[in-house]
């Protein structure tokens, strides 16, 4: 009896120390699971929530690719599953319609609905994507949209509600509407002018181009190449925004110091040739500043910006005080920590065997009348409690999915 309930403790203590959860949110720009968003060799453009599943779009630098990552939070025997990585195109994926899989390749438009199907109990998982718009509904009210309502072949169901929860082109739309544009209002005109004070100085506008370079490189494409979804979509979109305002910026203040020089012309504070000079800068500047408007593009274009961001983009009601998982024990702390778990999670199993093995072997031996029913109820119990550290995490967390605790994660699975 000592025994057992020195076993119970041990078998409790090891639950308590891996399992208890550690609820936050992930990083707002490398929020993926994936491996190649933490070594900044793909970007994370999308992601899906769909009752327990995750699907990700990835986007790959080096070979230009798109593909698709899949986890699910609530499998029995292993909280987090990851599904096979697929290249885009490919018959495994399927679309609404063509837009939605133009938008997404050449545009970078995260549709938003995403659906996921796994054939069977394998790692190869099918997605359907289309606009999350309800096409049916059924007769017990269960809302359908295109994916639910139509499998694509036999075996194949996609269920569920979906939403999409991150989107790159809300980092994108933040940055320059909230930091860049901001930045750029704040510029006075005594700021940009020259030291004659009667016209722009273009070169004064470079620090706020070179932070553009900086923070967008950096932030957005780990100092890669532009792909060029990217300019095609909402970068394309802001950068002409921020372009037309800086443009305006300086027209105006030329306008403005050019009614100094004016004034200062008249009271004889300086001479006509002073005043022709003057203008002769400001219409250079504005030439300067277009040159280095297209050096600014051509910078983040080709990657070539310094990689020290004065920026990082959080999306709206992400909260940065609240720890995540990475941020609070590390990655490698977490692979060590997570291999230690499936370690203990197999010998818990062989170790309930094994002894179990051991205990109806000695029943044997022993020839006592009752010694089969006790060596059948130690294995019971032992066999419970190895089902206890395989079982305990899927509960966990779907009790946190359900009522809506934290993200629903836990860090040590």
């Amino acid at each position: 009896m000592r025994k057992i309930k020195m076993f119970t403790i041990i078998y409790i203590s090891l639950i308590v120390f891996f399992l208890f959860p550690v609820i936050g949110k992930a990083d707002p720009i490398k929020s993926g699971t994936d491996a190649c968003v933490n070594d900044s060799t793909c970007l994370q453009v999308c992601e899906w929530n769909n009752n327990g599943y995750h699907a990700y779009a990835y986007y790959f630098f080096a070979d230009r690719s798109w593909k698709y990552v899949w986890y699910y939070q609530y499998h029995p025997f292993k909280a987090e599953r990851k599904g096979e990585s697929l290249k885009l195109p490919t018959k495994n994926i399927f679309y609404e319609n063509d837009t939605i899989k133009t938008n997404l390749s050449s545009k970078g438009v995260c549709p938003a609905g995403a659906y996921v199907d796994q054939d069977g109990f394998g790692t190869t998982a099918e997605f359907c994507l289309d606009t999350g718009k309800v096409v049916e509904t059924d007769k017990k009210g269960n809302a359908k949209t295109h994916c639910v309502k139509k499998a694509s072949n036999f075996g194949t169901t996609f269920q569920g509600s979906s939403s999409l929860i991150y989107d790159i082109n809300d980092h994108i739309r933040i940055y320059f509407e909230e930091h860049a544009i901001p930045e750029l209002s704040a510029v006075t005109c005594d700021d940009l002018a020259d030291s004659t004070g009667y016209a722009v100085d273009d070169k004064k506008t470079q620090p706020l181009l070179d932070k553009i370079a900086t923070d967008f490189g950096h932030n957005f494409l780990y100092d890669n190449e532009i792909p060029t979804w990217m300019k095609n979509g909402s970068y394309k979109e802001h950068m002409e925004t921020y372009k037309r305002k800086l443009n305006l910026k300086v027209a105006a203040c030329n306008i403005q110091l050019k009614e100094k020089a004016e004034q200062d012309l008249n009271s004889g504070k300086i001479d006509q040739e002073q005043f022709d000079q003057a203008i002769e800068n400001g219409s250079n500047a504005e030439q300067n500043i277009q040159d280095r408007l297209d050096q600014l593009e051509e910078n983040i274009t080709t990657g070539n910006n310094p990689s020290s961001p004065t920026y990082t983009p959080t999306l709206p009601g992400q909260d940065v005080t609240e720890a995540s998982c990475n941020s609070l024990l590390g990655p490698e702390t977490l692979k060590y920590l997570n291999t230690a778990l499936t370690m203990i999670q197999i010998v818990g199993v062989v170790l309930a065997i094994l002894l179990g093995m051991g205990d109806f072997i000695g029943a044997l031996l022993s020839g006592e009348q009752d010694s089969n029913k006790k060596a059948f109820k130690k294995f019971i119990i032992r066999i419970s409690m190895a089902a206890v550290l395989l079982i305990v995490p899927a509960i966990l967390k779907f009790v946190l999915n359900t009522f809506g605790i934290g993200d629903g994660s836990i860090c040590i699975l």
